[in-house]
Parts: C-alpha cells; sequence; structure tokens
C-alpha cells in the first residue's frame, strides 16, 4: 500500500480535509481516505506533500489541432472576428502544428489534467493522442448548413471515427454547434449517437449572435455564413432558442455536454 499525506487533502465528494492522508495501493486503486483527528494509530512509511493533493483535472473543452494558434488571435474582436480569425490562419506547416499539439499535451500534463474531451475537424492530432499518458475522448465536429450535402458530410465525420478507433482511440461524431448544422445532419449525427449510445459536445450559445439568428435569422452569423458561401436559404429562424429548436431530435439516452452557454 502507498500512504500520501497532504497539507489539505481534496477528495471531492466531501469537504476539504486539514492533513488528510490517502492510502492507494500500488497501481493507484484508492483504499481509504483517513481524517487524522479519527486516528487511534500510527501510520508510518508516508509520502509527505507540501501543497494539496485532489483527484487529477478533466480538460471539458479543448481544440488541440488549433494549439498552433495560441497568441495569434486578436483579442477583444468579437466572436465572428474570432472565427474569421480561426479560419484565416488555421491552416499551417503540418509540422509546426504537430510540434504546438504535442506540447500543448505535455503542458497540459504537468498541470495536472488527467483526462481530455478535444474537439477535431481532422485527424491530425490522432497520433499524439495515441501515444499519450492523458486520457483523450476526440470529439469528431461536423458543420454542414447545406441539407443537401448532409449525407457526404456525416459520412466524412464516420470515415475520421473509424481512423480514431483504429489507434484506440475513443471517439464520437458530434455537432460543431447547433447553427452550424442542418436538420439534416443533426438528425443524422443525433440518430447515430442514439443507436451508438455515444457522447456529444456543442457549442452553445458562446455569443449573443446564435439568438438572433435563430430568432429571426438576423445578426453577424447571417454575414459570416454568406462571407463563406455557405447556404443558408433553407433555414428558417423558430422564434425560439436553439435547445428549444432542436431538443426533441437530441437523443435522450446519451450525455450531452454544451459548452459555454454565456447566453
Amino acid at each position: 500500500m502507498l500512504k500520501f499525506k497532504a497539507d489539505i487533502l481534496f477528495p471531492i465528494n466531501v469537504p476539504p480535509i486539514p492533513g488528510g492522508i490517502l492510502i492507494t495501493d500500488n497501481s493507484g486503486k484508492i483504499h481509504d481516505v483517513i481524517y487524522p483527528d479519527k486516528m487511534d494509530y500510527e501510520i508510518t512509511d508516508m509520502c509527505v506533500l507540501n501543497g494539496f493533493l485532489c483527484p487529477g483535472f478533466i480538460n471539458s473543452h479543448a481544440h488541440l489541432e488549433l494549439s498552433h494558434l495560441a497568441n495569434q488571435i486578436t483579442p477583444s474582436k468579437g466572436l465572428n472576428n474570432f472565427i474569421l480569425e480561426i479560419q484565416d490562419k488555421r491552416n499551417n506547416d503540418k509540422e509546426r502544428i504537430l510540434e504546438a499539439i504535442l506540447n500543448a499535451d505535455e503542458v497540459m500534463l504537468k498541470n495536472g489534467i488527467v483526462a481530455v474531451a478535444d474537439i477535431c475537424n481532422s485527424g491530425i492530432s490522432f497520433i499524439v493522442k495515441a501515444k499519450s499518458k492523458l486520457y483523450y475522448h476526440s470529439f469528431i465536429e461536423l458543420f454542414g448548413s447545406d441539407s443537401n450535402k448532409a449525407n457526404t458530410v456525416f459520412e466524412y465525420g464516420c470515415s475520421l471515427l473509424k481512423e480514431a478507433r483504429k489507434l484506440g482511440l475513443n471517439a464520437s461524431v458530434t455537432p460543431h454547434s447547433f447553427y452550424a448544422v442542418s436538420s439534416n445532419l443533426l438528425n443524422l449525427i443525433c440518430r447515430y449517437a442514439e443507436n451508438e449510445n455515444q457522447l456529444l459536445s456543442l457549442h452553445h450559445l458562446e455569443s449573443e449572435e446564435e439568438l438572433h439568428y435563430f430568432l429571426n435569422k438576423s445578426g453577424p452569423i447571417v454575414s459570416r455564413m454568406k462571407y463563406f458561401n455557405v447556404d443558408i436559404d433553407s433555414f428558417n429562424p423558430s422564434g425560439k432558442t436553439p435547445l428549444q429548436t432542436y431538443a426533441d431530435l437530441l437523443p435522450k439516452n446519451c450525455h450531452k455536454l454544451l459548452v459555454h452557454n454565456t447566453y
């Protein structure tokens, strides 16, 4: 057995324990959490830590393949400008992208992160993740507002999913957001997730623009779609929030992570 004592132990399921002691087996499986003020015996051979001890952190939303864009985006210009700059700068030298991915993986490990929910638009990060000490779930993120292209986009996502699983990675296909997919594509993704009992992760109400788009098809999202030559003629505003609009399509048996929720 291994014994660890810290200035403060954070079991998470109960309040922090000053001077708490953690007992594990050699594989790291936790066997006991001990309150020092309730002990009537002495524990020897302890590893004493100056600081606090807690479970590993989870990064619940990462874009590992965009790590090379750190400090490359103009701050405080709003979501619309952010997305335009991402699209303009994301296609960089492959070696530089891989180097940034590897560095980001190492930084997370050194900072106590043990598991990552990572958004993927390609398979460039798969090799690094397959060799990483971190646990990854790769969300294969799909875009597609043109209903006529829904099958093609979905098949591309499934091909990336197979690529990830061949490397032993946990992965699932997911929509980018409610506004960036047609109802046809959202339905394909959701029915697949339902049949396979897969995880879903969506960017949700990251900005107020998303509300305007669903309420009356106005605002920066419309101009951004036109800038990228995305056909949104088939989109009819529901006059409701995005979640109210598509709630019935979401599979009830699947865990869903809505990211941002700023508005």
